[in-house]
C-alpha cells in the first residue's frame, strides 16, 4: 500500500506539472546568449573587419604608393630644367673671342706717299689672341712706278709687296693676297676696276698666330714714286679668327668663307 507522499509523486498531475516545469526551464535557458569568453563574438568580429581588413579605406593602394605624385618622374627628374643643355652649356657664350678683327688699309694719299711705309694695325692696334686666322683681300690697288699698271704686289716673294707684320716691320709673317705683277698685261692692269676685280678672286690666306698685334706694311723703296689708289682706295684686308664663333656659327677655312 503506497503512502500518501508516494501517491502524490506518482500521480499523473504531478508528473505533468514536473515535466512542464522542466520544459519551461529549458526554454528559458536556450533563449539566453552565452557571454563570450575570448572576445570572438559577432560584435567583435565586425569591429575587427571594419578596422583591419579595410579593403578600400586602409590599403590606400593609389594614395600611399605615390606612383604618380611621389615618383616625380616628370616634376623631379629635371630632364629639361636641370640638365641645362641649352642654358648652362654656354656653347655660344663661352666659345671664345669674336671672329672679326676688322680691316686694315694704307692711309697713303697722292700728297703723302710716304704713308705707304707706315704700318696699319688690325683691331685698332690691340693684341690679337693666339690662334688660327684668315686674311681676305677687300679692296684697292696701287702703282709701283710711273707708267706701270694697277696691282697689289709687284713680286710674289714680297721684295716689293704687302706683308702681314707683327709689332715691328722686321717681324714679317706672310705676303698678303692680291694680284702679282707691275707691268700692264703681265699681272698688273691698265684700269683700276679690273685690278680690284682680279684681286677679289685671290684666295684668302690662313695662318697660325702666336699672339700679339698684327698689321699690314708695304715693303718698297722709295715710296715717293708710287701712285695711291683711285680716291685713296689703297689695298686693304680683313682679319678673321677661325677658333671662334659669331652668332653660334664657326668660321670656315677657304675662299668660300668670306
Amino acid at each position: 500500500m503506497k503512502s500518501p507522499v508516494d501517491a502524490l509523486r506518482t500521480s499523473p498531475a504531478t508528473k505533468f506539472a514536473l515535466a512542464l516545469s522542466l520544459l519551461l526551464a529549458a526554454a528559458c535557458s536556450s533563449s539566453k546568449k552565452p557571454t563570450p569568453v575570448d572576445g570572438g563574438g559577432s560584435t567583435d568580429a565586425h569591429t575587427d573587419t571594419g578596422t583591419d581588413a579595410a579593403g578600400t579605406k586602409d590599403a590606400d593602394t593609389t594614395k600611399d604608393t605615390g606612383e604618380t605624385k611621389d615618383s616625380g618622374a616628370t616634376k623631379d627628374s629635371g630632364a629639361t630644367k636641370d640638365s641645362g643643355a641649352t642654358k648652362d652649356s654656354g656653347a655660344t657664350k663661352d666659345a671664345g673671342p669674336g671672329c672679326t678683327f676688322g680691316q686694315a688699309a694704307s692711309q697713303a694719299t697722292a700728297t703723302d706717299l710716304n704713308l705707304f711705309g707706315t704700318p696699319e694695325y688690325f683691331d685698332n692696334g690691340q693684341p690679337i689672341p693666339a690662334g688660327r686666322y684668315r686674311l681676305t683681300y677687300v679692296d684697292g690697288c696701287m702703282m709701283y712706278g710711273p707708267g706701270q699698271g694697277w696691282t697689289v704686289n709687284a713680286y710674289a716673294n714680297g721684295s716689293d709687296g704687302w706683308w702681314l707684320v707683327g709689332a715691328t716691320t722686321s717681324d714679317k709673317i706672310l705676303v698678303l693676297p692680291g694680284t702679282i705683277g707691275y707691268a700692264p698685261d703681265a699681272g698688273a692692269f691698265s684700269d683700276f676696276a679690273s685690278c680690284v676685280a682680279a684681286s677679289l678672286l685671290s684666295p684668302p690666306v690662313t695662318f697660325t698666330h702666336t699672339g700679339g698685334v698684327l698689321g699690314i706694311w708695304l715693303q718698297d723703296s722709295p715710296y715717293t714714286d708710287n701712285t695711291a689708289g683711285e680716291n685713296d682706295r689703297n689695298p686693304s684686308w680683313r682679319l678673321d679668327g677661325l677658333d671662334c664663333t659669331d652668332g653660334g656659327a664657326p668660321h670656315a677655312d677657304g675662299a668660300t668663307g668670306q
